[in-house]
């Protein structure tokens, strides 16, 4: 018999239905897949980015100085700083252009100015005892004057004095550091001091220092030098060998190039 045609329409119609629902439903998951896909592609591109992303250090480390280039660069400061103070002590076993003054004691705390354009040098010098010089040097020239005390030598007049006056070297005292310094030879990181400065030793040849105690010869000494953490020289000591005769120079550096005034005697 055959089925009416209503129901072959009804028929019909649950299919398309059926049809549709599976399109629909297959259109969605589609689009969720490609929603999630998006997604990951998005935090892929954020994950990315962020592993890429640096931040710049701002911490910059300086390379310490060779004991070569310590030595130089030193040397190569104080001539252009032209001038300097310095404060210490000098054990010395006879006056020389080294230790240019009036005799006063082996061992002596010091005090003075240096002024490298001229080649004029102020110091004072004070014994244990309480004794006093004042030398000042300019160029090949040395006047000294001496007195019981600290204050009393502004009562006293300057003298020129001979035997420290003579034409080599051209300049005399601690004006010749930066000399000293440029020529030394063997140059080596010595450690740090107990203030953590960087120290290094090496030798002034005796031809350079000349000689520390008349009718005797040259020989020659070790430089210990310290810098500070900028890098400017801020303590020296020279220290003759032992088979020659006995010079200790410990002198603290400042004022590098801070204007001073050495005026010779009139």
């Amino acid at each position: 018999m055959p089925e009416p045609a209503g129901s072959r329409r009804g028929l019909v119609g649950v299919l398309v239905a059926v049809v549709a629902a599976v399109v629909l439903g297959v259109a969605a998951l589609a689009v969720a897949g490609s929603g999630e896909e998006r997604h990951r592609a998005a935090a892929g591109d954020v994950a990315s980015e962020t592993s890429v992303t640096t931040v710049p250090s701002t911490t910059t480390t300086t390379r310490p100085p060779t004991p070569a280039e310590a030595f130089a660069s030193a040397a190569r400061r104080l001539e252009e700083a032209g001038t300097f103070a310095y404060r210490g002590t000098a054990n010395a076993s006879d006056v020389s252009a080294v230790r240019p003054s009036f005799w006063l004691a082996f061992e002596t705390t010091v005090d003075g100015q240096a002024q490298l354009g001229t080649g004029r040098l102020h110091e004072v010098a004070v014994a244990a005892n309480g004794k006093a010089t004042e030398t000042v040097a300019d160029g090949t020239v040395v006047w000294g004057r001496s007195a019981d005390h600290r204050d009393a030598l502004g009562e006293r007049g300057f003298q020129r004095i001979p035997a420290l006056s003579t034409p080599e070297p051209a300049t005399k005292g601690v004006t010749n550091l930066p000399r000293w310094l440029a020529a030394a030879v063997a140059p080596a990181e010595a450690g740090v001091d107990p203030q953590g400065r960087r120290s290094y030793a090496a030798t002034i040849p005796a031809a350079v220092i000349g000689p520390t105690e008349r009718e005797r010869r040259a020989v020659d000494a070790q430089v210990l030098l310290v810098l500070d953490r900028r890098g400017e020289p801020i303590h020296i000591q020279v220290t003759t060998v032992p088979s020659g005769p006995p010079l200790h120079l410990a002198l603290d550096l400042s004022g590098l190039g801070t204007p001073v005034t050495i005026a010779p005697p009139a």
